[in-house]
């Protein structure tokens, strides 16, 4: 193996080494960028997700609640749907409008009144989270909620004190 003498190695001192570069390190941390940020928008929204999920949970354990203390009239279920919409709605990715049908409401035995049901069951259904990805999926429908609680007053008033809660 021959090596080259001193005379022919070739030193270009005229060009600093940042400028020898052919952009390559521009290239690779604008694509390392675009999946880095790719990937922090998918575990924000996800994050989004799991939080509207807790959220559905929780609301229909206040629904529950609320409906074991308050009357049955589909009245004072609306006031609790109210009530409860407010938690769902606060995640930012749910929009229930005018719907009615998200919420239902189940007294048990079947066919029971105030005196004679022994639980209530609460169910939160067919709610989609609207999510903030520029990806064909852009809606994901929450599975169905259900919470049974046992009955307490069911009436908006006990003896001579209202329940302030209900109202």
């Amino acid at each position: 193996m021959i090596k080259p003498s001193i005379k022919e190695i070739k030193i270009d001192s005229k060009r600093p080494a940042l400028l020898k570069s052919s952009g390559a390190t521009m290239v690779e941390f604008a694509l390392s960028l675009m999946v880095f940020w790719s990937s922090f928008i998918v575990v924000v929204e996800f994050s989004r997700l799991m939080f509207l999920w807790g959220t559905a949970g929780e609301s229909t354990q206040i629904a529950a609640r609320l409906a074991s203390i308050c009357d049955m009239t589909s009245a004072q279920q609306g006031k609790i749907r109210d009530e409860v919409s407010r938690y769902v709605i606060a995640s930012g990715q749910v929009d229930l409008g005018s719907r009615s049908d998200w919420l239902v409401f189940q007294y048990f035995p079947g066919g029971c009144t105030a005196e004679t049901c022994t639980q209530v069951e609460v169910a939160l259904n067919n709610v989609s989270a609207q999510l903030l990805l520029p990806l064909p999926l852009t809606s994901i429908s929450l599975p169905s909620f259900r919470t049974r609680q046992s009955r307490e007053t069911l009436s908006n008033a006990v003896g001579v004190e209202t329940n302030d809660v209900c109202d």
